[in-house]
């Protein structure tokens, strides 16, 4: 799931938590391992940043929409995404530009 925070500095931040999965950042580019890798982030289908922790800044320069939609994605070592049933998991939410 995903929760959003805006940045009394600048942008949001977001808490992502996850279930039967694992960050291992320190394994990026290497063999795959089941349940374990990284994230990825996009704001608007723009893929911004790798994620390896559960929270995250995002800069407000990404947010120029009226509707800006961030996804995070779960991804593989070797950047694949995690699917389930043919469906890559990931999350969506949308924060709306003041």
């Amino acid at each position: 799931s995903l929760k959003i925070f805006e940045d009394k500095m600048d942008g949001y931040n977001i808490y992502i938590t996850f279930e039967n999965f694992i960050l291992t950042p320190g394994d990026v580019g290497k063999k795959n391992q089941p349940n374990s890798g990284h994230m990825h982030l996009y704001v608007n289908d723009i893929k911004i940043s790798r994620v390896y922790s559960e929270w995250f800044h995002i800069p407000g320069r990404y947010f120029n929409l009226k509707e800006n939609i961030i996804r995070i994605t779960l991804n593989s070592n070797l950047h694949d995404s995690f699917v389930i049933d043919g469906k890559p998991i990931e999350r969506e939410i949308t924060v709306e530009k003041k």
